[in-house]
């Protein structure tokens, strides 16, 4: 599975936390945020939007999500069908009975548009104190192909300004962007 880092740049800080979260990963459908013991997850940079945050501090989860959906993915769950035997003689009038099973693929719904998080999360910290720009995000994979549609984070008061989303490849290379006019939250 590729992981990816889905970010926002928090211009004045005051960003939402829960510390210690990502010790074990998180799953939700087909989507899963990593324990931090695959790298670190609950990533952050100081410094100017577009900053790749690569740094970990206490597996903290900065309620950063992602809204995905899938267009084509649902998976195929074979189901048995049993032919009746059929009688076939020979020249030699032998019968012979044949069985045979078909296997018939049964789509299984996909689980999406979908996300990390619920829609009504409580961090345990509504907005930290700290007041820097910085960048913030959630490392995660995805167990099915789609595509990310959207980015929301928890908003706690204070947590003001314009704020670009990113997304990015594991290793830093910026794959997208998209800016709110500060009224979006999760």
């Amino acid at each position: 599975n590729t992981t990816y880092v889905a970010s926002y740049h928090a211009p004045n800080g005051r960003y939402a936390i829960n510390r210690d979260y990502f010790n074990l990963s998180y799953t939700n459908g087909p989507l899963t945020a990593l324990a931090e013991s695959t790298g670190g997850n609950g990533v952050y940079g100081y410094g100017p939007s577009g900053t790749f945050p690569n740094g970990s501090y206490r597996a903290t989860n900065y309620w950063v999500d992602v809204t995905f959906t899938t267009t084509t993915a649902p998976s195929a769950t074979p189901t048995a069908t049993t032919t009746p035997p059929t009688a076939t003689f020979t020249p030699t009038n032998t019968p012979t009975n044949t069985p045979t099973n078909t296997n018939t693929p049964s789509p299984t719904p996909a689980q999406c548009p979908c996300s990390l998080w619920p829609n009504n999360p409580t961090p345990a910290v509504a907005a930290n104190d700290d007041v820097g720009p910085l960048e913030i995000g959630v490392r995660f994979q995805s167990s099915i192909n789609g595509y990310i549609t959207g980015l929301r984070f928890y908003k706690g008061m204070g947590n003001s300004g314009t704020h670009t989303g990113h997304l990015w490849t594991d290793t830093g290379t910026l794959l997208a962007t998209a800016s709110d006019d500060g009224t979006i939250a999760l």
